[in-house]
């Protein structure tokens, strides 16, 4: 469950997107502006959930890509475990938002 501060930062986060020009799904926006729209709550839902996971994780929340070889940063990927923890964080903080959003 989510305490009260990571909510507040979520609510937090969701009131910078309306400071930033969010508008709200009830007022029927453009299909350009959903796909903007969903891209941002996809980009925060994401920052939270890697950044929980992280946290959770630490040292052990990233290894290396198959081939071993490291050319950048996109050559870690989540371990198994901390990919399936992001995965519920990803899911309970978009249901979260999502609600939020609705009402």
């Amino acid at each position: 469950m989510i305490n009260q501060g990571r909510l507040q930062e979520i609510i937090n986060a969701k009131k910078l997107l309306e400071d930033e020009g969010y508008q709200s799904p009830r007022l029927n926006p453009t299909q350009n502006q959903l796909d903007t729209e969903n891209s941002r709550l996809m980009e925060l839902v994401d920052s939270l959930a890697t950044d929980i996971t992280e946290m959770n994780f630490g040292q052990e929340t990233f290894e290396l890509a198959k081939d071993g070889t490291i050319a950048s940063e996109s050559d870690f990927v989540f371990t198994e475990e901390a990919q399936d923890y992001y995965n519920e964080k990803y899911d309970e903080y978009e249901t979260l938002i999502n609600n939020y959003l609705k009402n």
